[in-house]
């Protein structure tokens, strides 16, 4: 289970000129709103001003401290892969689905360290079994709505000690207001429930496009994510654009990531199978993933790791032919994928 460090917990400060679609004329909203540039700019020295909270005394109550992925050893900051449950749906390719304990196994056999799974309330003693059989590390997912939901679900990942829980919540629909005020009671029951909590960078959430996730992070300080940026290559059909760009337009989010899911995209289609990972699409995700490493090392301490999942989504996200098979071999591409976390951590030592 993770163990926690001691930082104070700040309410998230209101916004100098918060959004009220339709209630301000259009010049107002053009004079109020900033360049792209000056938005980076802003976002950037609010992560700054985050990261640089002091600590307080030990001892504290646990709504006061902030919750990091941590080994509970000194051990130097390290890498761990993990497979997604989900993407585990329907294989292997051509044959009878593998039963729940074949994929538990099949992960470990593979070399990954974890899983992440959304867990049924009904499967939670089956699964505690096999975590406990195959020395995985365990965590899980959430689509919370409402206060109700994150007590559900943060209670559910302390009752089956999962490492850390990544949410999707709520829907872009949703006012900053509101998005805000969900956002930080999940945090405030994450952190008296020491369960560690990342919001998944997730089309159809709060953090469905950069600007919304940036206005979050401007106001909960304490706000930490899960990369999935394969969301925000197709949302902005940024994905096949050389890594510099995508690093220069997400910066300020990268420095807020604690774990990544991998899933390549060319800006147009979410998931594309990317062969052997030598070609030039999957090295430019290669250069972005290994940015955001490069940036956690440099804030991480000792006795930290950082997880990184293959997530390869079944059909519709996987590409069919016209007879419903898909065009590419999910399982082999993980594996690829697990090879392209490994390239990404070495070239994050430079």
């Amino acid at each position: 289970m993770a163990v926690l460090t001691t930082i104070p917990y700040r309410e998230p400060p209101m916004l100098t000129n918060p959004t009220k679609l339709g209630n301000v004329s259009r010049a107002k909203t053009e004079a109020e709103t900033p360049s792209r540039r000056e938005f980076l700019r802003r976002a950037a020295v609010a992560v700054a001003a985050a990261s640089a909270t002091p600590s307080v005394a030990a001892g504290g109550s646990r709504a006061a401290t902030e919750l990091r992925i941590r080994s509970g050893t000194q051990d130097a900051p390290r890498l761990r892969t993990a497979h997604s449950w989900w993407a585990l749906t329907g294989l292997p390719r051509g044959g009878p689905e593998w039963s729940m304990e074949e994929k538990f196994h099949k992960v470990k056999e593979a070399g990954f360290d974890g899983i992440e799974m959304w867990v049924e309330p009904r499967d939670e003693d089956h699964v505690r079994r096999l975590i406990d059989e195959t020395g995985l590390y365990l965590a899980t997912g959430f689509h919370p709505n409402s206060r109700e939901d994150f007590r559900k679900c943060l209670t559910q990942a302390r009752r089956l000690k999962a490492e850390y829980i990544f949410v999707h919540p709520g829907n872009p629909w949703m006012s900053d207001e509101e998005a805000v005020e969900l956002v930080s009671d999940g945090y405030k029951m994450a952190y008296d429930l020491g369960v560690p909590m990342t919001l998944e960078t997730h089309r159809g959430t709060v953090t469905e496009n950069p600007y919304r996730a940036m206005r979050l992070a401007e106001r909960i300080p304490q706000l930490r994510l899960t990369g999935d940026l394969s969301h925000y290559g197709v949302g902005e059909e940024l994905g096949g654009a050389p890594a510099a760009v995508m690093i220069e337009r997400w910066s300020p989010l990268l420095d807020r990531i604690d774990t990544m899911q991998t899933r390549i995209t060319n800006g147009e289609q979410v998931q594309l199978d990317v062969g052997d990972g030598s070609g030039r699409l999957a090295q430019n995700w290669v250069e972005l993933w290994a940015e955001v490493l490069r940036r956690w090392r440099r804030r991480a301490r000792l006795g930290d790791w950082f997880p990184f999942a293959t997530e390869l989504g079944p059909p519709p996200y996987s590409i069919l032919d016209l007879n419903g098979n898909e065009l590419s071999d999910r399982w082999a591409q993980s594996l690829v994928m697990k090879k392209l976390i490994r390239q990404s951590w070495e070239k994050s030592t430079g």
